[in-house]
């Protein structure tokens, strides 16, 4: 299985709020990463069962409402065992954010898929 490495850094080194109205220049919501960088990179990896990587290092800390927006709205497109299998976060610079975005992605999918 082959792997697909996105790096937060390479997107803005400053992640901002939740959506990209809030921000006079693009590139720094969570709305942003998540459209233009990990959903694309999820069907792609899906089709071609291999993984995405995302790399949250290097950046200069990282808005709830950033992670939450990015990451937890996953669920509107993907199921939860499906990011489990080729979404994987890596954090070395603060690694309890990784438990943060899965948290997101869980809280969103429950919240919105009711038992």
């Amino acid at each position: 299985m082959s792997t697909l490495t996105i790096k937060l850094s390479d997107f803005t080194e400053t992640p901002g709020s939740r959506f990209r109205h809030q921000h006079s220049e693009p590139g720094h919501s969570g709305e942003e990463f998540r459209e233009q960088k990990i959903i694309p990179a999820l069907k792609d990896a899906m089709s071609n069962k291999s993984i995405i990587l995302i790399d949250l290092d290097n950046v200069a800390g990282w808005p709830i409402t950033f992670i939450d927006e990015a990451f937890g709205k996953l669920g509107n497109v993907f199921t939860f065992d499906s990011l489990k299998e080729h979404l994987f976060v890596s954090c070395k610079d603060d690694p309890a954010i990784v438990l943060d975005v899965w948290e997101c992605i869980k809280d969103y999918v429950i919240s919105h898929n009711p038992i």
